[in-house]
């Protein structure tokens, strides 16, 4: 590298005005952790994760929203137009003895999403309803696996990533609760079961990339339905979606 001659503030401008710094950043001299003092002009004044969150945070300093930059409300922070939307944090895992399943809900309908783990790339497609599911295999991804994960629609760049670690693995096609109350929807020998709907929902069953396998109209609350088939599907009944695995 040459000679150095330490290290000083990156981007420092001695009359910067507005400038913001996340409250979760540390920040830490020869290992110890030291205090940041609020300082608008220099280590930017305190802001929490959920204001970066929010476009008037930006439009209050200046970002162009309208033409270089959009933000999801409430939901993501700021990304380029050029991008896809950024994927929302609220990922579950589920797995069996083969496969761990990661899940969760896109912006968008037609892409993919991919998750990353230890330097391998899974990917899974987009449904009609914007949810999404990559498969791995279950001894690649474990509780405490950080993966990284993000999303691709169409000709856009990617979206920026989710850095998230496993921290439950739910098992996959199993309902503990068949016996009342909120529709239910789970898979025993080979038959897809729809339990707790109301006699006259219209019922549809889609598979990953969102293709219509059955549908119907549901005429007992006990319904079951011949599936077939290997893998996720997307079940709407009524104003419901459920997701559910069938391993058989």
């Amino acid at each position: 590298m040459g000679d150095t001659q330490g290290c000083a503030l990156i981007g420092y401008a001695s009359e910067y005005e507005n400038n913001m710094g996340f409250d979760g950043t540390v920040l830490a001299i020869g290992g110890t952790e030291v205090e940041v003092v609020d300082d608008a002009g220099v280590n930017g004044t305190t802001v929490s994760a959920s204001e970066l969150c929010f476009g008037n945070t930006y439009h209050d300093i200046g970002w162009n929203l309208s033409d270089i930059w959009r933000i999801r409300e409430d939901e993501n922070y700021p990304y380029l137009r050029c991008q896809t939307m950024p994927l929302v944090d609220n990922i579950t895992f589920t797995g069996n003895s083969e496969n761990v399943f990661a899940s969760g809900q896109a912006a968008y309908t037609e892409g993919c999403v991919f998750v990353q783990e230890d330097g391998v790339i899974y990917r899974g497609e987009v449904d009609n309803y914007g949810k999404w599911t990559v498969t791995m295999p279950a001894d690649v991804c474990v509780i405490g696996d950080e993966l990284q994960v993000f999303g691709l629609e169409g000709e856009n760049a990617p979206s920026y990533s989710l850095f998230i670690t496993v921290d439950t693995i739910g098992e996959a096609g199993v309902d503990e609760n068949m016996d009342g109350g909120k529709l239910s929807v789970y898979c025993s020998n080979g038959m897809l079961h729809i339990k707790n709907a109301e006699c006259g929902d219209v019922y549809s069953i889609c598979d990953i990339s969102g293709r219509i396998i059955a549908h119907g109209v549901v005429s007992d609350v006990n319904f079951a339905v011949p599936v077939g088939m290997n893998g996720l599907f997307i079940v709407r009944c009524g104003c419901d979606v459920v997701k559910v695995v069938n391993n058989y």
